[in-house]
């Protein structure tokens, strides 16, 4: 199961679901709130919420265990789950995310970009914070501006919860604690999580995986396809095959 950041949406995922395809059945949630489809603001009152949501998509498939990673918001999504329902989860990986909650700083801004979608179209907004997320913008105009078309399909109201679920979160650093086996991606120009983060927080798990991708920020999936699509390969073929921790 392949969790997308804020203002994304499974298609961020495509490249890499095609390569892992070809062994794995793969799940790609598509999170509420687009404009063109139906909507209850209900399901995005907080990310244990969400995270109930994504039970109830496993339960359906029947699926005993599940790979679970997470990209950015998607990745406190998948914390989230894991806290809620970790004999669920075989393994596990944070992408371009932390285990730890907003400080004073980042709350703060979470409440000033919520107040701005208040009134404001979201597409002003993702203009401005979309090219900040690569390491080299300008090699990227095209992933941009997708990025920006996704968000800007999303409600305002929908993006306003996003925040209000992010900015509200607890930390969850004790969730990675005795776990095994974390998989942990982390770019080194990233400038929405800081990789040295990734490093404190690999010493919590018993087994991790810890992968520092150079000249990436924020968006490996686009910014190191390869690299990111071997890594999570490997990580899940060798885990496929241990017992759970």
């Amino acid at each position: 199961m392949l969790l997308p950041g804020f203002a994304e949406d499974a298609s961020i995922w495509f490249d890499l679901s095609i390569y892992l395809s070809r062994n794995y059945a793969i799940i790609l949630p598509e999170y509420p709130g687009k404009q063109d489809k139906p909507y209850d603001v209900s399901r995005l009152s907080s990310l244990e919420m969400m995270a109930l949501d994504l039970y109830e998509i496993i339960q359906q498939e029947n699926w005993n265990q599940i790979h679970l990673f997470g990209h950015s918001m998607g990745g406190y999504l998948a914390l989230a789950f894991l806290e809620l329902y970790p004999n669920l989860v075989k393994s596990f990986g944070l992408i371009h995310s932390t285990a730890t909650a907003d400080d004073l700083t980042k709350k703060k801004l979470r409440t000033r970009v919520m107040e701005h979608l208040e009134t404001e179209e979201p597409i002003r907004i993702l203009q401005n914070s979309i090219p900040a997320l690569f390491a080299k913008p300008e090699t990227h105009l095209k992933e941009i501006q997708q990025l920006v078309n996704i968000g800007s399909s999303y409600r305002n109201e929908a993006l306003i919860a996003f925040y209000r679920s992010m900015r509200d979160r607890p930390d969850r650093k004790h969730v990675l604690k005795g776990r095994k086996p974390i998989l942990l991606i982390a770019g080194k120009q990233d400038k929405a999580v800081d990789y040295k983060l990734l490093i404190e927080q690999s010493n919590y798990p018993d087994c991790c995986h810890l992968h520092l991708l150079d000249s990436v920020g924020h968006m490996g999936m686009y910014e190191s396809k390869d690299q990111l699509n071997n890594i999570l390969e490997r990580f899940i073929s060798f885990q496929a095959t241990q017992k759970t921790g």
